[in-house]
């Protein structure tokens, strides 16, 4: 059954994975929907938050263990995402007269929260 689980997960990560580089690689025009009659400040840091913590969620879930390294993989897990994060500012940067979208700071932060707040809600569910 665990075997199972973990290629569940295994196949969710990297489904996730895909969806956020489609996502940083869709034009800007591509991504803005249907004018909506709320303005929601900064929504967008919101998507941030929310694609990376569930990236770091399925990522702590792929490279569970049972031993006591956990916060060494903790640390690898949050190198990993916050890496990703920025691999993605740098390609939108790069490709930013295609995509019509550029290198954020803010965005990178935003994909540093989501990691940390994945990490904390995995760590405090799975002492259970």
């Amino acid at each position: 059954m665990v075997k199972k689980q973990q290629k569940i997960y295994k196949i969710l990560f990297s489904l996730w994975t895909i969806i956020i580089f489609i996502t940083i690689l869709m034009p800007k025009s591509e991504l803005e929907l249907q004018p909506i009659p709320i303005h929601i400040p900064h929504f967008d840091k919101f998507v941030h938050i929310c694609l990376f913590g569930v990236f770091m969620f399925f990522l702590c879930k792929v490279t569970e263990l049972k031993t006591s390294a956990k916060f060494k993989l903790y640390i690898l897990s949050i190198s990993i995402s916050c890496f990703l994060g920025i691999l993605t500012e740098i390609i939108q940067g790069l490709l930013e007269t295609y995509i019509q979208r550029s290198f954020s700071w803010w965005d990178f932060l935003a994909d540093c929260i989501g990691t940390a707040i994945a990490l904390i809600i995995y760590i405090c569910f799975s002492k259970r």
